[in-house]
């Protein structure tokens, strides 16, 4: 709690917090209360402060705060969910599929997702012309890569 004292004059009480005293009586600005509005107001504790998602009381107020994946809306209260794929395709190479709260890459068919989520592989040739290698990009595995004869 922040103390801010009003020097007493002629008897009258002190305030905190912001307060000022009205014939021997502190009156308190908004987040604070008590006689000497000593304490702090959890705004919190009713109805969430009027927060969509998730409230965190602050010293005298409050604040709303989002979900990863939402934006906190122009009321202040609000979530809105953020579309990741108006982004750089959310960095997927093929496809990108916007969810609530978040987003994936798709591949298109015959094609695999690598481990790091975004990036898609061609399927394998199976002629002698091309095949996958393990020098490109590991050859989409996702530990240690090994070429084989025939494969």
């Amino acid at each position: 709690i922040i103390l801010v004292k009003t020097t007493p004059a002629y008897g009258r009480v002190m305030c905190f917090n912001g307060g000022y005293c009205l014939y021997n009586r502190c009156i308190c600005t908004e987040g604070f209360y008590g006689s000497r509005c000593q304490y702090d107001r959890d705004e919190c504790a009713t109805d969430n402060g009027g927060c969509e998602q998730e409230c965190r009381n602050t010293l005298g107020s409050y604040m709303c705060c989002c979900s990863q994946g939402y934006k906190l809306g122009a009321d202040k209260k609000s979530c809105h969910e953020v579309d990741e794929c108006a982004d750089h395709n959310g960095g997927c190479s093929h496809t990108c599929v916007n969810t609530a709260g978040s987003y994936e890459c798709r591949c298109l068919p015959d094609h695999r997702l690598l481990p790091d989520g975004r990036t898609c592989l061609p399927p394998p040739v199976s002629s002698s012309v091309a095949r996958v290698s393990c020098d490109v990009r590991n050859g989409g595995c996702e530990h240690h890569c090994q070429e084989q004869q025939g494969r």
